[in-house]
């Protein structure tokens, strides 16, 4: 059966699916809309179910056809696009419905990336937005995209897929609860680290494995600061849009990775090397990364989800107040900061928890005094005796 699948469940939304219903051409078609507004998923708008993203991916390719009407539709395209779908139009900023085509499918891509480049300053990253979008296409059938050829990188997460299988692992966060333990017990363990973690790698005598970042304003900020402190034998793992950023070939054990953009953010978990899902938080990329080299089980420390936050006159959460001790360092302090909302990432953690659990793969919270409910809590100094 044919089914036609509206993305975006808002007002143009609506007007496209009473377009397309009353078409007597479509009388046994089955509709649904779909949105990457969370709040809308599971209900009913206009006699239609709205599915996630991550159910969208379980539907025919072959007998789907997929509208949207999003006005960022770039972004959509790209999204859908990647996740194996040919039969794609959208709406244009008049309604009019535009049938995508293969002449059309580069210039889409080619404006997806340069959405993203365009939150930050990437003038010097020419050559990375003129080939990313075909990573994109590579991605799209689960194949090892050929960064050596266009970045000069030689690894890719794809490498590193089960190299684990079977062993424990640590995935630290940087809550403060890090200086109250023991953590020298982790020495010798599998450890990925995030973001400023190498602030605490003098005072403990060694560093983390492996190091994970995504975020765009730290990456600005930091990146002379990253090459400067984060030790050669440390396996870096970056996300593919900043392969061609300045200063990345200054780093030794560089890993590009795919990050998925945010707006399919925490509702997916990955077990895949082409892809790692954005769910607010870069620790969920870390169990993502852990989880593809086959590690089990997996234990978290220093997530004290115990965030305290500004607010405006309103009273409305808007960001970190950073006056307050959130972190095993106060030299975040000194850095500007995005936004952390901890509903989504909240959100990815039960997301992590269910699929892992899923998966056959263990993990448990051993952070002390963590208020983080969704994974089983272990005592740290347990797990040594």
């Amino acid at each position: 059966m044919k089914t036609i699948v509206i993305f975006g469940a808002a007002v143009r939304g609506i007007d496209l699916k009473n377009k397309l219903i009353n078409n007597p051409i479509n009388e046994s078609v089955q509709f649904y809309f779909c949105d990457n507004n969370s709040s809308f998923w599971g209900q009913i708008k206009g006699d239609i179910k709205v599915v996630s993203p991550k159910e969208l991916r379980d539907f025919c390719k072959e007998s789907t056809e997929i509208y949207i009407t999003a006005l960022s539709y770039a972004q959509v395209f790209a999204q859908v696009y990647t996740m194996g779908f040919d039969k794609i139009y959208y709406l244009d900023k008049d309604s009019n419905i535009i049938v995508v085509d293969e002449k059309d499918i580069e210039g889409l891509l080619r404006s997806n990336v340069q959405h993203q480049y365009n939150r930050i300053d990437y003038a010097r990253n020419k050559r990375a937005y003129s080939q990313l979008y075909k990573l994109l296409l590579e991605l799209r059938y689960d194949e090892k995209p050929d960064l050596n050829s266009i970045y000069g990188y030689s690894k890719h997460l794809y490498d590193f897929q089960g190299i684990h299988k079977g062993e424990r692992c640590f995935v630290l966060g940087n809550g403060p609860s890090l200086n109250q333990m023991d953590i020298g017990k982790i020495k010798n363990e599998i450890t990925f680290g995030s973001n400023m973690i190498y602030k605490a790698f003098p005072e403990w005598g060694f560093h983390t494995k492996y190091w994970v970042v995504e975020d765009a304003m730290l990456i600005v900020q930091l990146q002379s600061e990253y090459v400067n402190s984060l030790p050669e034998e440390v396996i870096k793992f970056f996300p593919m849009t900043f392969c061609d950023y300045a200063d990345l070939y200054s780093y030794d054990n560089i890993v590009p990775y795919n990050l998925e953009p945010d707006f399919i953010g925490a509702t997916n978990f990955s077990l895949k090397p082409s892809i790692i899902n954005w769910g607010g938080t870069v620790t969920f990329s870390m169990l993502q990364i852990a989880a593809i080299m086959g590690c089990n089980p997996i234990y978290l420390l220093g997530v004290d989800f115990s965030y305290q936050y500004k607010k405006e006159d309103e009273g409305k959460i808007w960001g970190l107040d950073l006056n307050k001790n959130n972190h095993f360092t106060n030299e975040y302090s000194n850095r500007v900061l995005s936004n952390s909302a901890s509903y989504k990432m909240y959100d990815a953690y039960a997301c992590a928890f269910q699929e892992l659990k899923k998966n056959g793969i263990e993990i448990c919270n051993a952070t002390p005094n963590s208020m983080l409910d969704v994974f089983p809590i272990v005592d740290f100094d347990s797990l040594f005796n």
